[in-house]
């Protein structure tokens, strides 16, 4: 008896264990990793770096430069046009689907999605010189970009001899 007991708990530990590592597995594919071409940076702490008195007015965005290497992204999205946008496209209005989409313009168009879960914030980047950028705050619903707000077209240029970039 001693031994069929034995087999039956180590079985069901095993079995814990391996639901434990598929569920695990499951929740880390959406993970992503930094994407090496920039780097970017969501925090609570971004409201220290550079323009403190930043007032936004609702539903805009906007892009802009500081010295080196980098740049701001900030948005202010209503609730109104969050559910306007999300009646139109027949979906929940759900702020954790919103998204920043970086789009970098040089010999060909790429975009880079950063989920920031937000209706309004701010994001901080490092750019490479030479590449034009611009951001678009959306929603991604069913595998479609839904846009939102498009910032104007910025160009990440080298440093001056001040250390301020050329827009």
């Amino acid at each position: 008896m001693t031994p069929v007991l034995f087999i039956l708990i180590v079985s069901s530990l095993l079995i814990i264990l391996l639901y434990w590592v598929l569920s695990t597995i499951r929740e880390t594919e959406n993970i992503r990793t930094k994407i090496p071409r920039f780097n970017y940076e969501l925090a609570a702490e971004l409201s220290s770096y550079g323009e403190s008195e930043l007032y936004l007015p609702q539903d805009s965005i906007k892009f802009i430069g500081h010295k080196n290497n980098t740049w701001f992204a900030y948005w202010n999205l209503s609730q109104e046009k969050l559910a306007r946008t999300a009646q139109q496209h027949d979906t929940i209005p759900d702020p954790e689907r919103i998204v920043l989409r970086l789009y970098e313009i040089s010999e060909w168009q790429r975009y880079f999605d950063i989920e920031v879960k937000s209706i309004s914030g701010r994001c901080r980047f490092e750019l490479q010189a030479g590449v034009s950028y611009y951001v678009v705050l959306g929603m991604n619903v069913k595998k479609q970009f839904i846009p939102m707000l498009t910032s104007q077209t910025i160009k990440k240029t080298t440093p001056t001899a001040n250390g301020n970039d050329e827009i």
